[in-house]
């Protein structure tokens, strides 16, 4: 290591648990669902036995009142809160339950049951009900808010597998011990196989469930049991291939465990934790960013793992090789030096010396991005693989902060004040030649942009959106987006002293709060959920906030982030990463 090492770990609690259902049958022979045989669209005044179905679907599902899952699950409210005046006729609460379905899907909301809804209800998914409210307002992931775990060490048995038509008994808690080993990294918490009793806190077995029911997971307070539909055509093993009458066990695990651990639905349709799993998709093991960013988000568990640092950036490639940069250790004429760490395994000083530093996050070419770093003077350089050292731009420009986005724009905060802070640049010249270590730009290198700021990052707006795009904090802590339409800054909800984007992630730290006996800053992901006009009493939440969660260290300074995990730097300069990083 470059500096010392310190393995301080901290941790928060969880919430969870629910239980799954499958709008399909349980015979084997015709495993497609068909209570929802929609054979065309459905419109406003629609009607007939196709409605009929539609509403009743709807109803368990959570869109319309219903007494059964007001009992199963107390904190549910229905999405439209009144019902259609006729079960067989497509009205304009019918229209509104749609929009919020195909909102709740990631379809696009037209409000008939057109091509794309008719393919979503012929789709088994997990039974919890849209509609659950939040444990918390501050979380964007909803929770089911029925128990919380009191410890971080869980035991988990395999009760039973029915009988051989299942699998072997090996091949399924191998599944398990996967999809556990896949949740573990990124929350903190640790599985341990246990024997079975009354001491295990995750029992997992089969049983013949009722119809429509995949699986079943128990409340926390209940044991946080999951029970398997024994009548479902499983297959298990990440390897095997799903043949069109076969639903793969390994991904109904992974969803169900993760209900275990406090997450809900994800509208991402690559997301674990997205509630639609059909017969014969192949297996769905892998966390996406939301499925991680969401457990982070809950259940954080950061590891000191550097000291001496004064900034940090943080690089992600597809093929999973990290590096870390970062500046830092004894400081001369006001620069710190500069260092690397590749997968985590030893840290290389290269020359020269800064005292702000970025990298494309998630670069995609073969090479390792070149990062840019600010010295104390305001010069700009870029770093170059050949010679091993750094390249000075040439401009009159000078910098105070600096930015790249994921495809490769470069973005600097200046060094004059105006309000706000210091104005803001993009690189917008191309780089003409390389003299003697300096860049020549055709024309002026920046092009200035309205606006003030003191920190800048560079990342997509959202998953949906992956126009890169500044992000900004000023002298005051208020933060902005830029508009990729209009150009224009547009400030957030919220107040934040550094901030990082990437993956349609973005993070910051908020300003220091006091309590009795420490001061804290906070971190905070970026929450931007917005459903239109979905109509219903009451529509679909729409939400642009920070959601909070606190960062145990004497305040904060630094931030960077590639794939939805954030490494962060405390006023103490020591630099911290999740459990799984890199």
């Amino acid at each position: 290591m470059k500096h010392g090492r310190r393995m301080t770990v901290y941790a928060a609690a969880l919430i969870g648990m629910a239980a799954c259902n499958a709008a399909d049958t349980n015979d084997l022979s015709a495993p497609r669902s068909t209570d929802v045989g929609v054979t065309g669209d459905l419109v406003m005044g629609s009607t007939g036995a196709e409605v009929t179905a539609l509403h009743e679907y709807l109803a368990r599902s959570g869109y319309f009142p219903n007494s059964s899952l007001q009992r199963q699950f107390p904190a549910w409210r229905p999405i439209v809160s009144t019902p259609p005046s006729q079960a067989a006729v497509f009205d304009a609460n019918t229209a509104a339950a749609i929009r919020a379905l195909q909102q709740n899907a990631g379809l696009t909301e037209t409000g008939i049951v057109d091509q794309a809804t008719r393919a979503l209800l012929q789709q088994p998914r997990c039974g919890v009900p849209d509609g659950i409210a939040k444990h918390d307002p501050t979380e964007k992931w909803d929770l089911t808010n029925n128990g919380r775990w009191s410890k971080t060490n869980l035991t988990w048995s395999l009760d039973n597998t029915d009988n051989n038509k299942i699998g072997r008994r090996e091949d399924i808690e191998a599944a398990i011990t996967d999809a556990l080993a896949s949740w573990q990294a990124p929350s903190g918490y640790t599985f341990t196989k246990f024997s079975g009793g009354i001491l295990t806190d995750i029992h997992i077995g089969f049983a013949s469930l009722a119809a429509g029911t995949n699986a079943s997971t128990t409340d926390i307070a209940n044991g946080g049991d999951v029970t398997l539909n024994q009548k479902r055509p499983w297959v298990v093993g990440t390897r095997n291939s799903v043949l069109p009458g076969q639903m793969s066990m390994d991904s109904v695990l992974i969803h169900e465990l993760g209900h275990a651990l406090g997450l809900a639905h994800s509208p991402y349709s690559d997301a674990i934790m997205y509630p639609f799993v059909d017969y014969g998709w192949q297996s769905k093991t892998d966390l996406t960013v939301d499925d991680t960013t969401s457990i982070l988000q809950m259940q954080s568990r950061f590891i000191a793992f550097d000291s001496e640092d004064h900034d940090i950036a943080y690089s992600r490639h597809p093929s999973g090789s990290e590096r870390l940069w970062v500046v830092g250790g004894t400081a001369t004429n006001g620069n710190y030096p500069i260092w690397d760490l590749q997968n985590k395994s030893s840290w290389t000083l290269h020359p020269g010396a800064a005292v702000r530093i970025a990298v494309n996050p998630l670069p995609s070419g073969p090479t390792p991005p070149a990062p840019w770093v600010v010295n104390a003077r305001g010069r700009i350089f870029q770093f170059n693989w050949t010679t091993g050292d750094w390249d000075n731009l040439v401009t009159d420009v000078c910098a105070t902060d600096i930015a790249v986005g994921e495809d490769g724009s470069v973005w600097i905060v200046g060094c004059d004040s105006v309000p706000g802070g210091h104005s803001i640049y993009k690189l917008t010249s191309p780089i003409l030649s390389l003299t003697d270590g300096f860049l020549n730009c055709t024309q002026p290198c920046f092009t200035a942009i309205p606006g003030g700021a003191v920190r800048i990052a560079v990342g997509p707006v959202s998953h949906e959106d992956s126009s890169n795009v500044p992000w900004v904090t000023n002298a005051s802590n208020d933060i902005f987006r830029r508009n990729p339409a209009t150009g224009a800054f547009v400030q957030l909800p919220g107040k934040g002293t550094d901030i990082a984007a990437a993956g349609g992630i973005a993070w910051s730290i908020s300003p220091p709060t006091a309590n009795t006996f420490n001061t804290f800053c906070n971190m905070q992901v970026w929450d931007e959920q917005d459903p239109k006009d979905v109509g219903g009493s009451p529509p679909p939440v729409a939400r642009k906030e920070w959601l909070v969660f606190r960062f145990l260290a004497a305040g904060a300074t630094a931030i960077s982030v590639a794939d939805g995990r954030p490494v962060v730097i405390d006023n103490g300069f020591n630099a911290y990463w999740t459990q799984d990083q890199p």
